[in-house]
């Protein structure tokens, strides 16, 4: 059987309240920035409706 941890403990995520603004173009913005603490290896999965609006650096 496979561990389940506390992602909590192995995430750094800045900022901790997601807070969407406009931008330049009037269109929804926010920026996550998501950093392993752990010396494992973690796997991050983005799912969206709108694959053409977001950004993940890097892919």
């Amino acid at each position: 059987m496979v561990e389940t941890k506390d992602w909590r403990k192995l995430v750094e995520l800045d900022p901790l309240d997601i807070k969407f603004i406009k931008d330049e173009n009037d269109e929804p913005f926010c920026k996550l920035d998501l950093k392993n603490e752990s010396a494992e290896h973690i796997l991050f999965k983005v799912k969206t409706t709108v694959p053409s609006n977001y950004v993940v650096k890097p892919n």
